[in-house]
Order: C-alpha cells, then sequence, then structure tokens
C-alpha cells in the first residue's frame, strides 16, 4: 500500500491535471495505517518501532501533501474555467468542487453585473440567503442549510455559508463574518 500511495503523490506532484483518486483507496490507505498502528504497538522491538513511526510520518506527510495538491488544482481549474474530470475525485471533494464552484459562479455574477452597472438578478437572493466567513478554528465538514455539504474546514479558510449555518458558527465563535463593501455592489444604472 505504501508503494501505491507514493506513486498517487508523485504523479499529482508532477501532472498538471488532478489525477485518478477514489474513496476505495483512501480507505485502504486508512486500514493500512491502522494495522501498521497495531504493529508497532504489539512490537517490543525498537528498530522496528522505530521503522514503522517513519513509515507512519511519512504516510502522513503524502496524505497532507496531496489533499494541499489536489485543492489547489481544483481551485485552480475553477478560476481558470477549465473542466475536472469529476470521476477523479473523492466523493467529499466531489461536493466540495461542485459547491464552490456554485458559490464563484454566483459571486462572479455579482462582479460582472455591478461593473455593468446593474445589479445581479441573484444579488438580494445572494446576500439574503448567505453569507461569507472566515473560519476561525478547525472543524469537520458540516451540511448545510441548503442541504450542500461545506468543509471540512481550517483556521484562516475563507468560504460562503448559508445565512443559518454561518451564524451559528459565528455566534459560537468559530468563524467571523467577511465585511464586503455591499453599497458598490449595488450599484445601478
Amino acid at each position: 500500500m505504501y508503494s501505491s500511495l507514493y506513486k498517487i503523490w508523485h504523479d499529482e506532484n508532477h501532472l498538471e491535471e488532478v489525477q485518478k483518486l477514489d474513496d476505495q483507496i483512501l480507505e485502504k490507505v486508512r486500514r493500512y495505517v491502522q494495522a501498521r498502528k497495531e504493529l508497532e504497538n504489539k512490537s517490543e522491538d525498537r528498530v522496528i518501532k522505530l521503522l514503522i513511526k517513519e513509515e507512519l510520518d511519512n504516510i502522513d506527510f503524502m496524505l497532507k501533501d496531496l489533499f494541499e495538491l489536489r485543492i489547489t488544482k481544483l481551485f485552480k481549474a475553477i478560476k481558470m474555467e477549465k473542466k475536472v474530470k469529476i470521476s477523479f475525485l473523492t466523493s467529499d471533494e466531489r461536493r466540495l468542487y461542485e459547491t464552490t464552484l456554485e458559490s464563484v459562479k454566483k459571486c462572479l455574477d455579482l462582479f460582472v453585473s455591478s461593473a455593468q452597472g446593474s445589479k445581479s438578478e441573484n444579488y438580494n437572493v445572494f446576500f439574503h440567503q448567505y453569507i461569507p466567513v472566515r473560519i476561525l478554528k478547525e472543524m469537520n465538514a458540516i451540511v448545510g442549510a441548503d442541504l450542500k455539504t461545506y468543509g471540512p474546514f481550517k483556521p484562516e479558510d475563507l468560504t460562503i455559508l448559508p445565512r443559518k449555518n454561518a451564524e451559528s458558527l459565528i455566534r459560537h465563535e468559530y468563524a467571523v463574518e467577511i465585511s464586503i463593501n455591499k453599497d458598490f455592489l449595488k450599484k445601478t444604472n
């Protein structure tokens, strides 16, 4: 499993497009790590424990780096308006990509319509139903009031959440609202 993960990580590092990764691979890695930890705990040989610890540290690094690489590629694809092979994404990545893409399109519509001196049809709906926030604490993914999955989040992540969810996170000090100059965006003919 280690060599399979290494190949996935290596390819993701050296190829421009997001590479195929599915939930089953991550589940296999999870089971492999669990088995290695059990072996490490059972072993009384110090050298074996050190080797397993080093292997687990490498797996941890590869998985975190793989996540960063893939998320960066997804956001770059959204920014460049390039299509992503949805079948190459894990189910969580797919939800993140689709939700982010939809939010970016709505925001872009607001900015473009404002630049044209008109009000976006989505303006009132968007700012009454969603709030842009900055995340303050690490959190697992949440299901929004719109039944879409948001997250998981790390401190300093920026996102747009359904009003009900954003207000709850703000109230519990997990997020702060991002101030947007809405007067500029409201500019009309």
